[in-house]
């Protein structure tokens, strides 16, 4: 270990340097503070042992500069001095001293010294290198999450399903780089269009994961005609399933499952564009409001269970009309559960005032506005849930 001796006395220096080196330490010499500090510029070292009363800079002058200076590793820094005064000690370990060795040096004294200063130097190099395995680590899982969190996003719809009856428009704000949200729009066959909003209870790796299945699970891929048939015990038979069905068969797969110990809510619906009907089951989802183009903006709330809540929810299918010009908003809770300083929440009354304000703006805006109030309503705290909003428009009737 390399050690600094500053001193304006020769002799000094000259006894201090025999004495380290027969501890096996090497010495370096500086003349007062400003020499000192020259060479710490060009060399850090970890132990410096340095008299208080020298010319240009002074060793309480020395220590301050030592410990303003950032630095990777910690300098342990012992005071020479013939001052003992509670005063003058008191002093100097504000200033940063470490320890103090009383002049002419005792070489006992400096050995105990040196084994108390070489325990610090070594545990603070030892943290170190356990901080930086930890950022190595840290950064690892980092880029880890960020790749997961692309790969989630890429499970989400590009673009609308092309059909000449429904707009549709989507906002996803996930809280970090992982979230439990998940949705989608999809066609089933040539007249149904088939959508789901998913909320995983928790949020990070596991809530995605889990979200993640379930877009499997529920997305149409090429070679199926609609993959939820996989959920059942019988083979792919083309049959298309109801949204009922599809919440019950979930929840069945899912609430005896002994690794899964979380629940989710889902609103899963499907638009009939020859009928212009809308059939959909909620799963503890509370998060839909209907604007009819003739009529106010209504919140349509039903009562359910969350998948995986109970071993028998029977869900059930409800319906809706639709015409021209009407409008379906879906949205997780992160949205209208918002609070602000007060644990006062957003809530829906404020949700269905901004979409009526707006039945004459695109989707798109509505979004906006929606999003917008519910970040300021929280500011200056952000929104520390995933938030996905799903709209349709009716662009077309029967």
């Amino acid at each position: 270990m390399d050690i600094l001796v500053v001193d304006d006395d020769e002799l000094t220096r000259e006894v201090l340097v025999l004495l380290l080196r027969e501890y096996g330490y090497r010495a370096h010499t500086a003349g007062d503070g400003l020499e000192a500090i020259s060479f710490l510029r060009n060399r850090p070292t970890p132990l410096v042992i340095t008299d208080w009363m020298m010319p240009n800079v002074d060793g309480l002058e020395l220590i301050r500069e030592i410990r303003s200076r950032p630095a990777a590793h910690y300098t342990y820094i012992i005071m020479m001095t013939i001052k003992n005064s509670k005063t003058d000690l008191v002093k100097a370990i504000e200033a940063g001293a470490d320890s103090f060795l009383g002049k002419p040096v005792d070489a006992n004294e400096l050995g105990a010294a040196l084994k108390s200063a070489k325990r610090l130097i070594d545990l603070d190099a030892m943290l170190t290198a356990k901080n930086a395995e930890l950022e190595r680590a840290y950064d690892t899982i980092k880029k880890d999450v960020i790749a997961a969190g692309r790969i989630q996003k890429s499970l989400l719809p590009t673009k609308p399903p092309e059909n000449n009856h429904i707009s549709f428009h989507w906002m996803f704000r996930p809280y970090s780089e992982l979230g439990g949200d998940i949705f989608n729009v999809f066609h089933i066959d040539r007249s149904l269009l088939g959508l789901y909003i998913i909320d995983v209870s928790g949020n990070g790796v596991e809530a995605a994961l889990l979200a993640v299945t379930l877009s499997r699970m529920l997305t149409p891929m090429a070679d199926y005609i609609l993959p939820i048939d996989r959920l059942g015990d019988v083979p792919h038979s083309g049959r298309i399933l109801g949204p009922a069905e599809i919440a019950n068969l979930l929840n069945a797969r899912f609430y005896h499952d002994e690794a899964n110990y979380q629940f989710f809510t889902m609103l899963y619906g499907v638009i009939d564009t020859d009928r212009m009907e809308f059939t959909y089951t909620t799963a503890g989802h509370n998060g839909t409001i209907y604007s009819r183009k003739q009529s106010d903006v209504s919140h349509v709330s039903e009562q359910s269970y969350p998948i995986c809540a109970t071993d028998n929810p029977d869900y059930q299918e409800k319906s809706l009309s639709l015409s021209a010009g009407d409008r379906l908003f879906f949205f997780t809770d992160g949205l209208y559960e918002s609070a602000d300083d007060q644990d006062v929440h957003f809530g829906i009354d404020r949700m269905l005032t901004i979409i009526e304000n707006g039945k004459s703006d695109p989707l798109s805006i509505v979004e906006q506005n929606l999003y917008a109030e519910a970040k300021s309503w929280c500011a200056p705290d952000c929104i520390s849930d995933d938030v996905t909003i799903l709209s349709l428009e009716v662009l077309k009737g029967r």
